[in-house]
């Protein structure tokens, strides 16, 4: 559902870290972003997809809130990245969530502050859509495994270790594309 971005403005947007300054400012993972940058290629379609989508509405912004130490985020800005640089036209601009709790408290997904946190706006900022977090497939992952793990009679600690171990040797392959085709979904309602 798109919705007006009434207290974000240009000047505001202007301000955020391009993907580049961000990823030179991270402390933690940023191997995983450079990782993840350099393994991440759109299809042709994808690529024309976003330039066409360009083409057809002018300069999009494209707003990130996110922090470092995420695992979505440094599995899913790169991929981001890539869709602006196809696109040619599309600014993306980087929010550190916890310097900027007054934007980050406009776009709460079921009263959290979920993040990464990205939506597509045209250049009077008019929201195009809103993609936040993860992609379906490893959401359900997520659950799949805690309540497998919860079942083992783990402490809260050993299961988020668990957790986590499991997320970093599967967490690409169940996402392939998966990402690039749910922020095709959002900007396509």
């Amino acid at each position: 559902m798109a919705h007006e971005a009434s207290a974000l403005t240009v000047e505001r947007l202007a301000k955020g870290l391009s993907y580049r300054d961000y990823v030179a400012s991270v402390k933690i993972n940023k191997e995983g972003y450079d990782e993840r940058y350099a393994q991440t290629q759109l299809s042709e379609d994808d690529k024309r997809f976003f330039a066409d989508l360009n083409r057809r509405l002018g300069r999009v912004w494209v707003l990130a809130i996110t922090e470092d130490w995420c695992t979505d985020s440094y599995n899913n800005l790169p991929v981001v990245q890539r869709i602006v640089e196809a696109a040619g036209n599309m600014d993306l601009r980087i929010f550190p969530r916890d310097e900027n709790l007054d934007l980050m408290n406009q776009y709460l997904t079921n009263n959290c502050m979920s993040i990464p946190m990205i939506a597509f706006f045209d250049e009077n900022l008019k929201e195009l859509g809103r993609w936040v977090e993860r992609p379906a497939a490893v959401s359900k992952f997520i659950m799949e495994t805690r309540t497998e793990l919860s079942q083992k009679g783990l402490s809260q600690e050993e299961l988020l270790a668990e957790l986590r171990k499991r997320m970093a040797t599967t967490y690409q392959t169940i996402s392939k594309g998966d990402t690039v085709r749910e922020i095709k979904e959002v900007l396509t309602k």
